[in-house]
């Protein structure tokens, strides 16, 4: 398990998350501070994303992303642009609601290694861990056993708020304050604590 990460909602190339150029406002005509991510540029925020994952994911570890890499109306473009910039091998996609292209091109996506598994959700088991993967959090999976969790993206949530539900976790990258993928194992922990504390 020390070798596997996860994140969600990566957006790369989504201009209106991008703090210094996005046109959304909130009711008082501001920016919403909560909903954007603090970089000036679309190229500032591409590179980050790039970077932050390529110096925590080794070439050889196991990636799994939860959906939204991209948005439908970049084209496969932009998903290739930034599929082909992440140098782990081990990929794979759960797809989320703007994986549009992804879907619609699922054998492209899987050739040459791009990715290893496309699917809707994901049932990963280690030892005798259950872990459900899905894009958007799932109300069927509220009560959990001991030995489940469910990971889940899409709310780009913060704090206190990413724990969703009992052993829930919404592990999009925008959670993570040095806005990388997650280590697995360091997600269950989190989990296993918020879950004690609620108790």
């Amino acid at each position: 398990m020390e070798n596997i990460y996860i994140t969600s909602d990566i957006h790369y190339s989504h201009k209106n998350i991008v703090g210094g150029i996005t046109k959304w406002r909130n009711e008082q005509g501001e920016i919403p501070s909560d909903r954007v991510r603090n970089f000036e540029t679309l190229e500032d925020m591409n590179y980050a994303l790039v970077d932050n994952i390529n110096k925590v994911v080794g070439e050889n570890d196991i990636l799994y992303f939860l959906g939204d890499l991209t948005l439908s109306n970049n084209g496969a473009k932009s998903n290739d642009e930034f599929i082909e910039q992440i140098k782990c091998k081990n990929k794979y996609l759960i797809l989320g609601n703007h994986d549009m292209m992804i879907r619609k091109y699922r054998d492209y996506f899987l050739s040459d290694g791009k990715f290893k598994l496309i699917a809707e959700n994901y049932c990963l088991k280690i030892g005798d861990k259950i872990i459900y993967l899905t894009h958007k959090l799932n109300t069927y999976l509220r009560l959990l056993n001991e030995n489940e969790y469910h990971l889940h993206g899409h709310s780009h949530h913060r704090g206190e708020i990413r724990f969703t539900g009992n052993r829930s976790m919404d592990i999009g990258i925008d959670g993570n304050e040095n806005f990388e993928p997650y280590k697995l194992i360091d997600v269950l922990n989190l989990v296993d604590k918020q879950y004690i504390k609620n108790k």
